[in-house]
């Protein structure tokens, strides 16, 4: 069986820099979870993001809720890979030049071997019906065997995580994209 790693990134390096969401051209918002929902984007507007915090440019950060975002050389790496599984979306980044690009993973998969993994199940109790029966925290993750999985997708019931395969970790390491971290599983 082929292994997996979650993708997230640089959290703790302070010298790194932090966006904001997307916003149309006009300044709104409306896009706040529309990138983690695993749909192709609609409607298709330009798109622009502010610098939350100043820091050094990295080729792959989550925007604020969770939107991956990469640089050019991070969309060079990894779309002729992974362009059956994603939108490359195009995004204006303040103060930078041209070719960013928000990864829209346009895969959920049904893949946790609940029995084995360590997690919490968000249930009515909790007041939150939108989430009833979908992870609330997941403290070590296994995934099921023998599964056919796509070289990128989101779990199904936590859809803020993001996994990868083998292969296109090893597109991470081979183009010294910065700004990632690859956890295997």
């Amino acid at each position: 069986m082929s292994h997996y790693e979650i993708v997230d990134c640089v959290w703790r390096s302070k010298e790194r820099w932090h966006l904001e969401e997307p916003e149309s051209a006009e300044g709104a918002k409306p896009f706040t979870w529309t990138f983690t929902q695993c749909q192709p984007f609609e409607p298709r507007v330009p798109l622009r993001i502010r610098i939350q915090k100043e820091g050094s440019v990295v080729d792959f950060t989550l925007a604020a809720f969770e939107i991956p975002v990469l640089s050019p050389r991070g969309v060079f790496a990894l779309a002729p890979a992974l362009a059956e599984f994603c939108e490359f979306i195009p995004l204006e980044v303040e103060g930078q030049s041209s070719g960013f690009a928000i990864l829209n993973v346009l895969r959920a998969e049904d893949c946790v071997d609940e029995a084995a993994s360590e997690l919490t199940i968000w249930k009515a109790t909790d007041h939150r019906a939108d989430k009833v029966g979908q992870y609330r925290q997941i403290t070590k993750l296994v995934l099921k065997p023998h599964l056919q999985l796509p070289p990128i997708f989101r779990l199904s019931k936590f859809k803020t995580t993001l996994l990868v395969s083998g292969a296109v970790a090893d597109l991470f390491r081979r183009h010294c994209l910065s700004g990632v971290v690859l956890e295997e599983r």
